[in-house]
């Protein structure tokens, strides 16, 4: 019921349904029930034991089509068993009134129907490499043996054996311990799957920096903190020189690979309480914590040098990549918008001076000053 809920997915809840059922079987079978005064009619009457074990049987089913996501994978499966429900249903409301030997004729043919199905099930999942359904092979496959066994000797195709007082029991509890295992390792599975798309939402697919939504999300927070605690925060606007011209002269593909060999290094000279996002084209933006503009600057000039003192080679060609950067220190009371604006003022300035520079916005002055 916690999955259930917590994962607001209603399979889960036939689960628990089904677990609900067995455990109130085997204490009616056990004797726990029957010694409760008030409840021992109830217990003795035929017609309990073949309502549980059918909803057993029903809430499973229902709970292994979500769990192997059936309809979806196995459509023919799927409708099998969406008929065996439909029968184990009407058993139910029939049981509710009088017990035949029809009923229960009809009710175990279809359980024996509900395994063969499930198995296949289980069998064409693990061919495709679904990981729950092996998990569900080692869970089950002890309580699918057990109660094909039990079916038999109720039908007297072959005798009633003593040891299913206690293979069915321990078939349960292994599955239920199997089933959980299978459970935890979804459950690590939807994480990664979540993770891995909030990365993606999160993260330009190109570069693997931040991308510009989550970067002014992130720089906003840091904005507020900064202004809280009173700690420094510098900015780092910056693009690549020329890139147009990359772009006409050696194509789109060696100018995305400029990009993600200066996103590599960016985030190489970076500390990782660090932002570094692509805010647009070839214009990024780096947001340093608890830094003042004097190291923001130096931290440039490393990153200017790092990219443009020596020749890259894309695809057999070497080209000279250079960089335009500029950067500006949070003021007292500034909003992100205000930051950013001074730094882009920057870093024009870099440009306007004959670009391959870093230029630096003083927190004092309008005037952009460059680095010493």
């Amino acid at each position: 019921m916690g999955y259930a809920i917590s994962l607001r997915q209603r399979g889960y809840a036939f689960l628990a349904l089904t677990l609900v059922a067995q455990v109130i079987t085997l204490a009616i079978e056990g004797g726990e029930v029957r010694s409760i005064e008030w409840l021992l009619s109830v217990a003795q009457d035929r017609r309990t034991n073949i309502l549980l074990n059918t909803a057993a049987v029903l809430a499973s089913v229902r709970f292994l089509m979500f769990f192997l996501n059936l309809p979806a994978m196995q459509p023919r499966v799927a409708r099998l068993l969406d008929v065996c429900c439909v029968i184990l249903f009407g058993i139910i409301a029939l049981s509710t009134v009088q017990v035949w030997y029809v009923t229960a004729l009809i009710g175990n043919l279809v359980l024996l129907v509900v395994i063969g199905a499930i198995l296949k099930a289980i069998v064409s999942a693990m061919r495709q490499r679904l990981r729950e359904a092996f998990f569900l092979l080692i869970a089950w496959a002890p309580l699918m043996m057990v109660l094909v066994v039990k079916v038999g000797g109720l039908q007297r195709w072959w005798p009633s054996f003593d040891w299913l007082e206690f293979a069915y029991p321990f078939a349960m509890t292994f599955g239920g311990i199997g089933l959980f295992f299978g459970l935890t390792d979804k459950l690590h599975q939807l994480r990664r799957d979540h993770d891995t798309a909030r990365h993606r939402a999160s993260h330009d697919g190109l570069t693997g920096v931040m991308s510009r939504t989550a970067l002014d999300e992130a720089l906003r927070n840091a904005v507020e903190e900064a202004h809280r605690t009173g700690r420094p925060l510098s900015v780092v606007f910056f693009d690549v020189d020329r890139f147009k011209t990359i772009n006409d002269e050696h194509g789109h593909a060696t100018g995305d690979e400029v990009l993600r060999i200066v996103a590599l290094r960016t985030r190489n000279r970076l500390r990782a309480m660090d932002l570094c996002g692509r805010y647009g084209g070839d214009e990024m933006l780096i947001g340093l914590i608890d830094a003042p503009i004097d190291e923001a600057l130096k931290l440039a000039e490393h990153l200017r040098a790092a990219v443009s003192d020596g020749p890259v080679a894309i695809d057999g060609k070497r080209l000279h990549i250079g960089l335009s950067l500029g950067v500006a220190q949070l003021r007292n009371g500034e909003t992100l918008e205000q930051l950013l604006k001074r730094a882009d003022a920057a870093l024009y300035a870099s440009k306007a001076n004959g670009r391959g520079r870093v230029t630096g916005h003083s927190p004092a002055l309008d005037a952009p000053i460059a680095p010493a």
